[in-house]
């Protein structure tokens, strides 16, 4: 059991979810940007085909930077993940997450979200559910570290 391996497996799996779901906004925009301009370009005149000049070089930066940043969390870590591997990082990840999204929140949203959950349900989820997770992320832990 390797703990150095498995957090950075636990960092670049993380890293390749957040860089996928940047590159999908980007990539939207971007193409959304050129059909723009060649609907101006088709319909009023051709001089707003102008406009690529600073975007595409903009777009080639950006995709430079987005196979720079690929690689290096490649060389992180490099061996691909098995689906078990996979499937336990994403379990950890997303208790991880939880208890940063309760822990960001702001204690008078988790006091109104905990009194509307005991008036409804007659249980405080959200917070028997950090409490379960966090009492569990030691256990998921060295769970996930015996895949590395």
């Amino acid at each position: 059991m390797n703990t150095t391996r498995t957090l950075r497996a636990v960092g670049v799996y993380a890293g390749r979810k957040v860089l996928n779901i940047i590159a999908l906004v980007v990539g939207v925009i971007f193409v959304l940007l050129i059909i723009g301009v060649w609907l101006l370009a088709y319909h009023f005149s051709a001089w707003w085909w102008i406009l690529l000049l600073p975007i595409l070089p903009i777009g080639l930066a950006l995709f430079l930077l987005y196979m720079l940043v690929r690689f290096l969390l490649m060389r992180v870590y490099p061996a691909q993940f098995t689906k078990e591997q996979s499937a336990a990082l994403q379990q950890f990840l997303d208790k991880l997450m939880s208890l940063n999204d309760v822990r960001s929140t702001s204690p008078f949203m988790l006091i109104m979200t905990t009194l509307w959950e005991l008036t409804r349900y007659r249980d405080a989820r959200t917070l028997r559910k950090t409490i379960n997770n966090s009492k569990t992320l030691k256990p998921d832990f060295e769970r996930l570290n015996q895949f590395f």
